[in-house]
């Protein structure tokens, strides 16, 4: 996190200059994330997920780790606003994500080497 912009965030800015006819969504269950100062209630029933009584159609779970308790590693715990522990209504949301990575190969695709790491000449690009 780079002066309190994450990722793609630092790019959004010049959306409005490089395109024309920009529409903004504003659903409240779009892109929902535990960086967001008002944090919505999410709930879920039968396999369905809302937030704040309505769908909940993005979880964005930045920096979670299945084997750690840490809800992000972005965040130092010293920092955490939110714990799963003060968050309970994101107990059961959490738990599903951490099962369906389990499922779906997690522990061995987290082995793989990053793909973009490297010039075409197979030199490793530099973190700074």
């Amino acid at each position: 996190m780079l002066n309190g912009y994450f990722v793609d965030q630092k790019f959004i800015d010049f959306v409005p200059i490089f395109f024309k006819n920009i529409l903004v969504e504003k659903g409240r269950g779009l892109q929902r994330c535990l960086l967001e100062p008002a944090q919505p209630a999410i709930s879920g029933e039968n396999g369905s997920w809302k937030c704040n009584g309505g769908p909940l159609y993005f979880f964005h779970f930045s920096g979670y780790h299945p084997e750690s308790d840490a809800i992000s590693s972005h965040i130092p715990d010293s920092a955490a606003r939110y714990r799963l522990s003060n968050r309970r209504d994101l107990g059961k949301l959490f738990a599903q994500y951490k099962e369906l990575l389990i499922i779906n190969g997690h522990e061995q695709a987290s082995c793989w080497p990053y793909t973009f790491g490297y010039f075409k000449t197979g030199e490793p690009i530099p973190d700074n």
